[in-house]
């Protein structure tokens, strides 16, 4: 139904038109359309199988010829796999202006009959202008399927929506967004006020981040358009007070509108160098070559030529309020058929033919081939006359192809690869069609016909929805890749005799989103170099900024100045005094700030703290207040990020990576007592084990002596017996490790026994090692925390610098852990290490790279982290909510970290520092804890140990004395015991098997004969003797007798 009302519109048009340009009655010739139909119908049923039909226009002088075309077309039909595809040329060339007004009915026969020529698939117009206009709506009304390549994107504009299908090959909203995000990227601008017209450009089309990969656009504000003037006022004045010293706005909206936002803007003081603007011509209205000022003799020509115009086509006129009556389904075609009588009096400008070579004109900078179709507004409103000296533009370029271009020959290859992919997917389809319904169905007519209406039109919807799907994914690939935009930059030039004059100048080319190509630019107010970066420029002057900061060495410490300068850092205030910054993040601060070349005025919060939520009233303090407050715009500090924070402020990408962990001062335990070795074990436990240890030894020794298979007098009757000392000797040494070598009993009962004594003795060394460590770990070193949670840390005095990351970590981790650290909260961490030093404080829990700095430069190097670090954190540049330089700061932070320049300030400030330097000279890992780490034990340290081996060598030495007495004295008086008494009985060997044969066998031979002997042995030269054994008259025991034997 749509189509033949949009027929039947575009059929009365086309009379009415005809009969009054060529002053013919229409009752004159009432056969004339039956004859043409009759002429169809005939030309459709000459032949059978005939072949699809490609119709390709050429409405442009500046479009390449029918040759350039042919050759491309031939080349991408190679390799295709349908061959049987008849083109049909139509060419047309500009012509200078006749009286003769007969030509528009002969395009429109030259097109009808093209396309009724055969079973036309698809028409591709090369070219722009009125002409081209009119051949789209035309397929638009007819359902043809249809390709457009315009020579400017200024076609599209006036053409409207694109019809339904309809493929166009150029630069549209999605490009023009590409190019405008790779202009943003490229100057570093990203933050901006954005004021938008969402009709004319989506908003995700310029904020997208596939652009090349970038970052997503973040606007500051965003203003919708079209706004009141009332609504543009308080906007723009509320930008032009918070944007103090600069920013950047982007206007993406008509020309209309950006001269009604910068009237208000000057009126704000907003053009003259303090905000950089950029405008996004998205209906190319900008006109290069446009004079300084209208005169009102240009604007009396204009008037008076539109209105002969328009008294020219006065039926055409009622004739389009009639058809904005009418109700249509599709938006596209009711503004393709609005334009329609508009375009229809610029076909004068053309002849058709169809051979004619078509002459190409030479190109001009900043002139558009359809300068002659402006409109009253266009020529009314002149964009020099109220737009600011170094204003940026960005417009399409009109797009130059010859036939050698890479963009013909690529769109020609993918139109052939989109029709083959499309009749290979309903072969079938078309197959089980007659010849005859296939040319009913897709032979095109250009007048009504009511017999249309066939259910299997379906497949010629199909077919033609499913080729202009491909043709659009492809074309858009190709215009994507295509896209040029210029942008263009207001600049006064002088001339000679003192003369200024505005021009357009071209200072950037954008290719496919990406390219970005810039010159020298006039910014605001008339410099090479934008205002606010120009030195000592005191009336617009770089942007400055309120920076604040907060105490934390390394990062920022301060000193006074000398002789009213600082020879390290930058200047701030700490109150009412000006003092100078230094530390890391001043370098970082420094840094940035020369890269992005901004001025600040930097000061220490007043309270000193990073900042904390008032519980009772949700105020912050410290750094986090101030930017709240409004009294600081950015904060340079090393200030952790965290969720509750980033609720109020915005933060950069990171610069530091932190943590907070626990730092301790223990000190030695200066006295230990002498039987500190005893403290692994109670006495009650030591009594055990060596009352056990003697009982074992009592047991063993009985068993072998009365064992059938021991080592006893009895039974096998050895020559070694296994006695009390023996078995004494046996359980030492099994608990001391088995250190010496002893006498093993033979019998089985010791065999278990003894083995079972052995796992004793591991265990008991085992569990005495292990409490030993930690005996000494707990005298030398302090006790290790895992965690927030480590019970032992309610028992310290443990602390935390007020209203920072760590005090917030540990209250959200653990609350009575945070009631506790309450108790002895610090102002900052210089003040929690004295505190730790003098004794008043335990543990200080902060930030890591913080204590690192106080643990290496410690006079002493006393101060010990405990632990791993316990919470991760980042150290970020704070900004206030929508700040224009977060992305800004963001991007050189990253390119500081990715190029090694933040590894370099971190050197510069942890390197070589005295308690990170070892004994060797060689840098230390400060990362690491030092924590268990093993220390020189002293003398006093073990002294009960080196008591108890000087007890030892006395005691020996008194054991001695006591054998030689004994040998003296006692031993005499038992070998003349008879042999009947105790001491010569053979159970004396349960005791000692030594002492009953000294008894009972042994010669005794004085000591001082031994040395005599010795003496005699080396006088006489019988050195040899010295080292053999000895010969001595012993006994042993054979068959229960005693027999002395030489030894």
């Amino acid at each position: 139904m749509r189509g033949d009302l949009l027929r039947l519109v575009l059929l009365l048009v086309w009379g009415i038109i005809s009969c009054h340009l060529l002053s013919v009655s229409c009752t004159a010739h009432p056969n004339n359309n039956n004859n043409k139909t009759e002429r169809a119908a005939k030309s459709r049923l000459k032949s059978s199988n005939s072949p699809w039909r490609l119709v390709i226009s050429l409405s442009h002088s500046q479009s390449p010829s029918r040759t350039d075309v042919q050759r491309a077309w031939e080349e991408a039909r190679i390799e295709s796999i349908q061959n049987e595809l008849e083109v049909s040329y139509v060419e047309g060339r500009m012509a200078p202006m006749s009286d003769s007004l007969s030509y528009p009915l002969a395009f429109m026969n030259k097109f009808c009959t093209d396309i009724e020529n055969g079973k036309t698939i698809l028409s591709i117009v090369i070219g722009g202008g009125s002409a081209a206009r009119f051949l789209m709506t035309a397929a638009a009304s007819l359902n043809l399927p249809s390709l457009w390549l315009p020579m400017t994107h200024r076609d599209f504009l006036r053409q409207g929506k694109r019809g339904r299908y309809e493929s166009r090959l150029g630069s549209d909203s999605e490009e023009a967004g590409a190019a405008a995000a790779a202009v943003m990227h490229k100057a570093n601008w990203h933050a901006f006020t954005l004021l938008i017209d969402t009709t004319l450009l989506p908003l995700h089309h310029l904020l997208s981040k596939d652009h090349q990969h970038h970052h997503s656009l973040l606007p500051r504000a965003t203003i919708h358009l079209p706004a009141s003037e009332k609504s543009l006022k308080l906007r723009l004045r509320r930008i032009s007070e918070e944007g103090g010293s600069g920013g950047v706005i982007v206007m993406a909206c008509d020309l209309n509108n950006a001269r009604k936002i910068l009237n208000v803007a000057g009126k704000y003081h907003m053009l003259h160098g303090r905000f950089l603007w950029l405008w996004l011509d998205l209906k190319a209205e900008l006109r290069p070559n446009e004079p300084s000022l209208l005169s009102s003799h240009a604007i009396y020509n204009f008037l008076t030529s539109s209105n002969r115009l328009e008294n020219n086509l006065p039926m055409a006129e009622n004739t389009m309020k009639h058809i904005a009556n009418l109700v249509l389904d599709d938006e596209a075609h009711t503004n393709s058929l609005s334009n329609l009588v508009n375009d229809i009096h610029r076909l004068q400008d053309y002849h058709w033919q169809d051979k004619a070579p078509i002459k190409k004109r030479d190109d001009k900078s900043f002139t558009f081939d359809d300068d002659d179709e402006a409109r009253p507004s266009d020529k009314i409103l002149n964009s020099k006359t109220f737009m600011p000296v170094g204003m940026l533009a960005l417009r399409p370029s009109s797009m130059k192809i010859s036939g050698g271009d890479a963009i013909l020959s690529r769109m020609l290859r993918e139109t052939s690869q989109a029709l083959d992919n499309t009749f290979l997917e309903y072969k079938s389809a078309i197959n089980r069609l007659r010849e005859a319904q296939i040319k009913d169905y897709f032979i095109p007519t250009c007048f009504f016909s009511s017999d249309k209406n066939h259910p299997m039109l379906e497949i010629k919807t199909n077919i033609s929805r499913t080729l202009t799907m491909k043709l659009r994914e492809s074309m858009r690939q190709i215009s994507h890749d295509k896209a040029e935009f210029q942008l263009l930059n207001l600049q006064a030039v002088q001339f000679p005799g003192n003369k200024t004059q505005l021009r357009w100048t071209k200072v950037g080319l954008i290719r496919g989103g990406k390219d970005v190509r810039l010159d020298t630019i006039m910014w605001p107010g008339g410099g090479i170099v934008p205002a606010y970066l120009e030195q000592g420029g005191e009336k617009v002057g770089m942007p400055q900024y309120r920076i604040v900061t907060a105490l934390a060495p390394p990062f920022i410490m301060v000193t006074n100045l000398q002789e009213g300068s600082c020879l390290r850092g930058l200047p701030c205030r700490k109150g009412q005094t000006v003092k100078c910054c230094y530390g890391l993040t001043i370098d970082l601060l420094s840094l940035v700030a020369r890269e992005l070349s901004f001025r600040f005025d930097l000061y220490v919060a007043h309270d000193g703290l990073f900042g904390k939520r008032n519980g009772s009233n949700g105020s912050w303090n410290g750094v986090v207040g101030e930017l709240l407050h409004g009294r600081a715009q950015l904060a340079f500090a090393p200030i952790s990020v965290s969720a509750r924070r980033a609720e109020v402020i915005d933060f950069t990408t990171p610069y530091y990576f932190s943590g907070v962990s626990f730092l301790a001062a223990p000190k030695e335990n200066a006295e230990i007592s002498l039987l500190a070795f005893l403290l692994p074990f109670s006495p009650e436990l030591w009594i055990a084990i060596f009352t056990s240890l003697n009982i074992t030894a009592m047991a063993v020794a009985v068993y072998e002596w009365f064992s059938p298979f021991g080592l006893n007098p009895w039974g096998r009757q050895r020559s070694k017996n296994f006695s009390i000392a023996s078995a004494l000797w046996v359980m030492w040494g099994l608990l001391c490790g088995h250190l010496v070598a002893f006498k093993a009993p033979k019998s089985w009962p010791n065999k278990v026994l003894i083995n079972v004594w052995g796992g004793f003795s591991v265990i008991f060394v085992a569990s005495y090692t292990a409490n030993i460590a930690a005996l000494i770990a707990s005298l030398f070193f302090h006790s290790a925390v895992n965690n927030y949670s480590d019970r032992s840390l309610l028992s310290q005095k443990v602390g935390a610098p007020r209203a920072s990351a760590a005090e917030y970590y540990v209250q959200k981790a653990d609350r009575h852990l945070g009631a506790h650290i309450a108790r002895f909260s610090v102002s900052d961490v210089g003040e929690g290490v004295k505190r730790l030093l003098n004794g008043s404080l335990d543990i200080l829990i902060a930030d890591t790279p913080i204590l690192d700095y106080y643990r290496a430069t410690d006079d002493g190097c006393r101060l010990q982290k405990i632990g791993d670090t316990i919470t991760e954190d980042t150290y970020a540049v704070a900004l206030t909510k929508g700040h224009p330089l977060k992305e800004s700061i963001s991007k050189v932070i990253a390119n500081y970290t990715s190029t090694g320049m933040l590894d370099i300030l971190q050197e510069k400030w942890y390197g070589g520092l005295p308690c990170i330097l070892g004994r060797d000279g060689r840098e230390a890992n400060l990362g690491s804890s030092s924590e268990g780490q093993p220390r020189p034990l002293g003398v006093a340290s073990v002294a009960g140990v080196f008591c108890l081996l000087g007890m030892g060598v006395v005691l020996g030495a008194i054991i001695l004395a006591g054998e030689h007495l004994f040998y003296k004295y006692t031993l005499p008086r038992l070998r003349h015991r008879p042999k009947t008494s105790i001491w010569r009985s053979r159970n004396v060997m349960f005791f000692s098997q030594k002492l009953y044969r000294f008894i009972n066998c042994v010669e005794l031979v004085s000591p001082h004969h031994a040395a005599r002997e010795l003496v005699h042995t080396v006088k006489q030269g019988h050195i040899t003797s010295l080292f053999q054994k000895s010969v001595k008259r012993v006994c042993i025991l054979y068959h229960g007798e005693l027999v002395v034997v030489l030894l």
